[in-house]
């Protein structure tokens, strides 16, 4: 782990990376400029805003100015692409909004520095409005007490970086909008009344990673810490949600307008999911489009679901949701069942270890969709093999089943001191297998395997919790930790 001194050297060197403008041609192509801008800044390469500062003056570092938005409008027809922001208190009165004509620039905290930018003044008005900018950087900066839909929003706002800032005590934190080949990544979000990051109607290819979520308001499947739905080809990895009243991360789908293809949920940790949820998932996909999703669900950690006397899933495959892969996860403290495949087709969970822990959670439910969703599938092709099943009850359930199919169940481990499985409907495993897979402290969370397991016997791998959840490893993400410790949070102010 680095030093204290390195890490901020990390933070500093991804700001100024961020510092680097993004020229967009006629075309709309990005291109890189040809070198960084200089060690030192002067107010010919960038414009200083200070809460000291004073929108008449020039905006150098000796003279800046002293909002945001006056530093938007300077930007307009000059060759300066960067602000740096001094810390302090913000209370605009006016979004910052950053146009086409904005495009390529960074809006960055000074080096060392955390400004704070309050939302009181706002109503349900936006902080910052990336309004069709791209290849925009916004880095380093603490939003709180926004009542927004997107304290930071971004609309028809494509190839832009949103890094290393913290939000407290929003509606919606960020919510991109048609906005496509963004990147999200190392903020910390808390305290969020609804999701804490939204991805609507084709925001596509779009990267989320490395975020930190702690407490979304949103009830059951109306939000999360990550709410998608008319998207595609988004990957949402490395991210550590916890602590969310509905789901965790959501990718949905209510009708053929909000289709959702080729989206990724890999490699997060989701924690204290579904705390007030009566029919949720930790990480959940609704699907009633009834497409071909394309979809992956790959080496999360899913550790609380939810209550196991409501229907809370770990996994939860609902309405018609096909075609997605759910492979290489850990389930534990799972809720009512650990996965959900809720009417659709040609899902393969497979390499999972699914710990339902003392309690009579079933590993999987196979349930026919509802007919009030016009279900045109008949739960083909559905494939469970090669998972670890961990049960410490006395009467253990492998498989529920409600006019769920007949699913292809093969060879998965059973681990049960108490004795056989049981399971509902045709669902048994054609080749079961059980043994002691030698875990080193399940009830722990410890799944590391001695070296002659009988989990070799299906080919399990297991997964390495050390490379799920944030990149701890990058030295930026542990500069941006620094710079964010609870000493530094910010008392809720009233506007006026």
């Amino acid at each position: 782990m680095p030093s204290r001194a390195e890490a901020v050297r990390s933070l500093l060197v991804l700001f100024w990376t961020a510092a680097v403008p993004i020229m967009v041609t006629a075309a709309g192509a990005a291109e890189a400029p040809a070198e960084a801008p200089p060690a030192s800044v002067t107010s010919l390469t960038a414009f200083h805003v200070s809460p000291d500062g004073d929108d008449a003056a020039e905006g150098s570092a000796a003279h800046p100015f002293a909002t945001l938005n006056r530093a938007a409008e300077a930007l307009r027809g000059s060759p300066v692409r960067v602000v740096y922001v001094a810390a302090g208190t913000y209370r605009p009165t006016v979004s910052l909004r950053l146009g086409r004509e904005h495009s390529g620039v960074a809006i960055l905290a000074a080096p060392e520095q955390r400004p704070v930018i309050e939302g009181a003044c706002l109503g349900e008005n936006s902080l910052i409005l990336l309004d069709g900018a791209d290849g925009v950087t916004i880095a380093g900066f603490h939003f709180v007490d926004s009542s927004a839909e997107g304290s930071l929003r971004l609309r028809h706002a494509n190839r832009n970086r949103v890094l290393a800032n913290r939000f407290s005590r929003t509606g919606t934190a960020i919510v991109l909008d048609a906005s496509s080949r963004n990147t999200v990544s190392g903020n910390w979000i808390e305290r969020s009344a609804q999701s804490a990051i939204e991805a609507k109607d084709g925001s596509d290819q779009n990267l989320f990673d490395s975020n930190r979520v702690d407490g979304t308001g949103a009830p059951e499947t109306t939000g999360g810490g990550f709410f998608l739905h008319g998207v595609n080809n988004n990957r949402v990895a490395h991210n550590l949600v916890e602590n969310t009243r509905g789901m965790g991360i959501g990718v949905l789908s209510w009708d053929a307008a909000t289709t959702n293809i080729g989206n990724v949920i890999a490699y997060n940790v989701v924690r204290r999911a579904n705390q007030d949820a009566v029919d949720s998932g930790a990480i959940y996909m609704l699907g009633r489009s009834q497409v071909d999703t394309r979809a992956r669900i790959e080496g999360n950690l899913v550790d609380g679901a939810g209550r196991p006397d409501q229907h809370t899933i770990g996994i939860y495959l609902d309405d018609s949701t096909s075609g997605v892969d759910v492979l290489g996860n850990v389930v534990r403290d799972t809720g009512r069942h650990a996965v959900q495949i809720h009417g659709g087709d040609d899902n393969l969970v497979t390499s999972n270890l699914l710990d339902l822990g003392s309690s009579n959670a079933s590993a999987v439910l196979f349930q026919a969709a509802p007919a009030d969703t016009a279900p045109a599938n008949t739960m083909r092709n559905n494939v469970v093999s090669g998972n670890i099943i961990y049960s410490a009850s006395a009467a253990p359930v492998s498989f529920d089943w409600i006019d769920g199919g007949v699913p292809d169940i093969h060879g998965n481990l059973y681990v049960n001191p108490y004795g056989a499985f049981t399971s509902y409907g045709p669902t048994s495993d054609t080749n079961p297998l059980s043994g002691d897979p030698g875990f080193a402290d399940p009830g722990a969370g410890d799944y590391s395997m001695r070296e002659r397991s009988t989990a070799a016997l299906i080919g399990f791998r297991g997964l390495d919790l050390a490379l799920v959840g944030p990149r701890r490893d990058a030295a930026w993400w542990s500069g941006v930790q620094e710079s964010m410790q609870p000493a530094a949070d910010v008392a809720g102010r009233q506007c006026g």
